[in-house]
């Protein structure tokens, strides 16, 4: 009876990937997003010991790999630049790659950090160039340009809540999810309106930022497997679609960020 009752239970689930998006504002000023925080140096001591807190609270998720936004050329997204990684270098690189994803899986004692961006040479993934040009040229400049304040203010507030806060007080505001929905859906779905019978460029800009986030998510799903607990470090503009994808793929489990950043606010 009991062999008879085992062989007709069903088979026992895999568990679920839990991902932790952590949405981040780029720490290096690089300047290559439509709109980008003004930054302080935070290789300096006070940025630093900021930076440990925020390590010592997404330790606490004991994620067992880690994810950034940078593009690996190997067969199992690992980056290479990871295997010469030493504290000393939080000393020089400004790069939020390094200060969060790289410190943290040094601290873990992780063997590998994983790449898991998309770029490519053939597709532009955020044509707001075809964009501009069809509003300026069908006298719909006024709308791009209040999309554009929008999102302007948005990152002058976030980087006023960088020079007055926390570095990790910061990443707890723009980690809020009714904030991610929102700025997604005014600024991105606002492009759509854009459009004639003949040209849809508000559309196509969507249509490709979604293939690009696809991708990521892609090759993420290359990364985990049952069981992990993965954290994700990736500019914030990738939020919205990368809890997306996981909140809508089966096997996968959204796990907030703001859970474990909670007790930076205040904190100095």
């Amino acid at each position: 009876m009991l062999l008879i009752t085992t062989l007709c239970a069903p088979a026992l689930q895999a568990r679920d990937v839990e991902v932790m998006i952590l949405g981040t504002y780029h720490l290096a000023n690089p300047g290559q997003d439509l709109h980008n925080v003004e930054v302080d140096d935070v290789t300096v001591p006070a940025r630093q010991e900021q930076l440990e807190q925020v390590a010592q609270a997404l330790a606490t998720f004991q994620p067992d790999k880690i994810a950034v936004e940078a593009v690996s050329g190997r067969e199992d997204l690992s980056l290479a630049a990871f295997e010469d990684f030493t504290p000393d270098i939080l000393k020089q690189v400004r790069n939020e790659r390094e200060q969060i994803g790289y410190r943290l899986a040094h601290r873990l004692g992780h063997e590998a950090v994983y790449g898991i961006d998309e770029q490519s040479d053939e597709t532009d993934y955020f044509p707001f160039g075809v964009v501009s040009e069809f509003a300026d040229s069908s006298g719909r400049s006024d709308a791009v340009e209040s999309l554009q304040q929008m999102a302007a203010a948005l990152v002058e507030t976030m980087g006023r809540m960088h020079a007055e806060q926390t570095i990790g007080h910061a990443l707890f505001w723009i980690n809020q999810p009714r904030l991610i929905d929102r700025g997604h859906r005014q600024f991105y779905y606002g492009l759509l309106e854009l459009a004639d019978h003949e040209q849809q460029p508000g559309a196509l800009l969507n249509a490709r930022y979604y293939e690009r986030n696809a991708r990521i998510f892609a090759k993420l799903t290359r990364v985990a497997e049952p069981g992990d607990r993965v954290l994700v470090v990736y500019g914030s503009g990738h939020s919205y679609w990368l809890r997306h994808f996981v909140e809508e793929t089966a096997g996968y489990e959204l796990v907030e960020a703001n859970t474990y950043l909670a007790g930076l606010i205040g904190s100095r």
